[in-house]
Parts: C-alpha cells; structure tokens; sequence
C-alpha cells in the first residue's frame, strides 16, 4: 500500500465534526502515542507474557498513530507523503523506502533501540501539539504556508520516529498501515466506528 492511498483509506473512516478538524486529530495522536509507549514500556521491562501477542498489538497502536497522522496532515490539505518529505529529504511514495530512509538518517547507539526513538517521538508529538495550539490560540481562521510547513515538518518528524521505534521491533510500517485499514474497514462495515475500546 502506498502512503498517500493509505492517507484516502484512513480518512475515509474519519468521523469526527469538521469543525473540529486538526484540532481532533491532534489530541488523538497524542492519546495513541500514549498507548502505544504503555505497550512498549511492557515489552521492555519484559512484563509482556506473549512476545507475538505483544508485537501484534504494538502493530495495531503504531497503526492508530498513523491514522492519526494522516488525519492531521489531510485537515491541513496536504498529503502524508508530503509531510513526510519535508523530515525525511525526499519524497517517498511507500512505506518500505520511507522506513528506511527514517532509520538511515536517525543514528543512535543501539543500547538505546526503541527507547531512545519513543522519547524523540514523544518530542515530535509535544510539537504537531504546540503548534496547533497556537494555531487555535492565535486565529484558528489563518492557516498561512509558514504554519503548514511547521506542522507538516512535525508530523514527518513524529512518522520518523514512529519508524525507528518499529524497526527496532523488527515491524514494516506497511504492515501497520495494512492492519490499520484492515481494522478500520471492518469497523466501518459493521457501523461499529464509534464507541470505545479496540474489541470492536
């Protein structure tokens, strides 16, 4: 699957009121992160009973991140993939050779695998937050190139690490992506999109 078709498939199981566009988004990928850290911090101090189950969840979370991701970047009108080209130097079209232009340019001690890049990601997240809050504080009506690029380069950063956090893990993130619209498409068709929780 490519990027950009991933972003349409994403968006098409959007839900949430226009009038709450970016700012939705936003809070949610920060919620994701959130639950995919929790799942990490499980595997790492070895509190994960089933190393697969594990990794299959952490597939699924890394994949809600993405959504997010996506969302973001569509409310802003501009594709993931161009996102992901301001961080990453390049365009890419799929999500192999972005993952791997992300790790190539990320260098940190492997001691540090997984650890080091959730804590960049975490970093990248607090800035796509911080900068959409001053978007809504300063004039939610203005949406100027200088504040898009911002953001935009934000959101590639947040993909970045989400990459390195991955390959850590030894996870595609075309694998994500496929789970993800996997998941979302069977919630959409069993009209179960709303509500809470991941059995659904």
């Amino acid at each position: 699957m490519k990027i950009d078709e991933y972003q349409t498939n994403a968006v098409s199981t959007a839900v949430y009121p226009k009038k709450y566009a970016i700012i939705y988004p936003t809070i949610g990928l920060a919620g994701e992160a959130g639950e995919t850290a929790d799942k990490l911090a499980d595997l790492i101090v070895g509190k994960s009973k089933d190393a697969k189950e594990t990794q299959e969840n952490i597939i699924l979370e890394i994949g809600d991140v993405m959504w997010y991701l996506a969302t973001t970047s569509n409310d802003l009108g501009v594709s993931l993939s161009e996102c992901l080209s301001i961080s990453l130097g390049d365009h890419y079209d799929d999500f192999l050779d972005a993952q791997d232009q992300a790790v190539r340019i990320t260098q940190y001690d492997v001691s540090y695998e997984v650890v080091y890049p959730v804590f960049k990601l975490f970093g990248a997240i607090g800035k796509v937050s911080e900068l959409v809050k001053k978007y809504v504080r300063d004039d939610s009506e203005i949406m100027d190139d200088i504040r898009k690029h911002r953001i935009c380069n934000a959101i590639g950063e947040t993909f970045k690490y989400l990459s390195c956090v991955a390959f850590d893990l030894s996870i595609e993130m075309s694998w994500c992506a496929e789970k993800n619209i996997e998941k979302l498409f069977s919630r959409k068709e069993r009209n179960v999109v709303h509500g809470d929780g991941d059995n659904r």
